[in-house]
């Protein structure tokens, strides 16, 4: 397969650093170094998080962040309408059909019009929204470019006696969360997103002073999506199932990396670095974002573009000059056509990302989109 620069919301390019044979070394997951390993990948992104141990567990699970995904639902959400999902996108509704993959269709659902961020005065006067105990919602939704404003939103629940449920998948350490101020039941992120690294590992934090109750009250949560015994396995500084070590050594480097020598708050303003260089970049070519800029995302840009414009010839001519692009969500695409005569694309800005790197490829992007 041709090696191209990627350019999609995900997965990423990987720094060279995290290609070095060394890291792909097998260990055993028993073994007392793996402990180690363990609490010194937990403890860094609990940092990452904004919170601590006190407050937090830091469960990491195999596979997708899908598959955390689903292990939340498994495990905390019960089948009797008490939980409703809030979606503002593809990803959100993603999350509300897992829920019914379960067999857990007796829920609520609230559907934001595509493009928009949660509305706080559509929450208060929604019936599904007020008998929930548990609300569900995308923190950045990456099929629009949106992000729902997570501190607002958890505060407003916490003052309505409701927990929540996030999906942080695609904005995890590009953005704070600080979950010790926000106070997410659940927080779900995944590597291969803004953390930079390849596909196959999830993280759930869980709050600790909650979780355990809410578990408890869920029959039937599987096997490896049952959070408890996550949570039992990582008292013991272990996990479920048997790891991918490669990935495993892979984030231990890169949190190092993060933590260490970037920094946390020089990764997050860097991601706002970017986001700013593509809004420049789209107004100067005369386009236009997809959402409201106060609900843009700093980790992917949706741009319009008009229905009839040639997506998929522009992403051949990208992919001959040696990169990867992405042409929007299909299925978003479909619908704006039909309601708007017009449609998106995704012009990524996560991860390791530098601003030259960036740039050339929005100046190789602009020239194709002349041709």
């Amino acid at each position: 397969m041709t090696s191209l620069t990627i350019a999609i919301p995900g997965p990423v390019n990987l720094r060279d650093a995290l290609k070095r044979p060394e890291l792909h070394a097998a260990f055993g997951h028993r073994d007392s170094a793996a402990h180690e390993l363990y609490q010194r990948i937990s403890q860094r992104l609990l940092t990452i998080a904004g919170t601590t141990r006190d407050e937090y567990d830091c469960l990491l699970i195999n596979g997708s962040g899908t598959n955390a995904m689903e292990a939340c639902v498994r495990s905390l959400i019960r089948d009797d309408g008490s939980s409703t999902f809030l979606t503002v996108g593809a990803f959100g509704e993603l999350f509300a059909k897992i829920a019914q993959g379960c067999d857990k269709a007796n829920h609520g659902l609230v559907q934001f019009e595509a493009g928009t961020a949660i509305d706080l005065t559509t929450l208060a006067q929604d019936e599904q929204v007020a008998r929930a105990e548990i609300l569900v919602f995308t923190h950045n939704e990456s099929s629009t470019g949106v992000t729902n404003d997570l501190a607002v939103i958890c505060a407003w629940a916490a003052q309505q006696g409701k927990q929540v449920i996030v999906d942080g998948v695609s904005l995890f350490a590009g953005a704070p969360v600080n979950l010790s101020q926000t106070k997410p039941l659940a927080y779900i992120t995944a590597t291969q997103k803004c953390l930079g690294l390849p596909a196959g590992l999830s993280i759930v934090f869980l709050r600790k002073d909650v979780a355990r109750q809410v578990i408890e009250q869920v029959p039937n949560r599987g096997y490896t999506t049952d959070l408890k015994r996550y949570l039992t396995a990582a008292g013991k500084h272990e996990v479920l199932t048997t790891p991918n070590c490669s990935l495993w050594n892979q984030l231990d480097a890169q949190l190092d990396y993060i933590t260490q020598i970037e920094g946390i708050e020089n990764r997050f303003a860097r991601h706002q670095q970017l986001q700013a260089q593509v809004l420049a970049w789209i107004t100067q070519q005369g386009l236009s974002l997809y959402p409201a800029l106060a609900d843009a995302s700093p980790s992917v840009s949706a741009i319009r573009v008009p229905a009839d414009f040639d997506l998929a010839g522009l992403k051949q001519r990208m992919r001959e000059q040696g990169y990867l692009m992405d042409v929007g969500y299909a299925g978003l695409n479909q619908e704006l056509i039909q309601k708007y005569q017009y449609k998106t694309f995704r012009i990524p800005h996560m991860a390791d990302m530098t601003a030259e790197g960036l740039d050339a490829f929005l100046r190789e992007l602009e020239q194709q989109m002349a041709n």
